[in-house]
């Protein structure tokens, strides 16, 4: 089980190195998949 922790906690850094920055301006209810798609593409 701890292998899964040490993957959770990798993919919860890159969300906050990638992702979070990204999106931080913008409320939850107004991200949409165009957005999502978006930092997709982007990486």
């Amino acid at each position: 089980m701890q292998g899964a922790k040490v993957n959770t906690d990798q993919i919860l850094r890159s969300f906050e190195l990638y992702v979070f920055p990204k999106i931080s301006s913008l409320p939850h209810d107004e991200l949409t998949l165009h957005i999502w798609i978006a930092l997709i593409e982007d990486a």
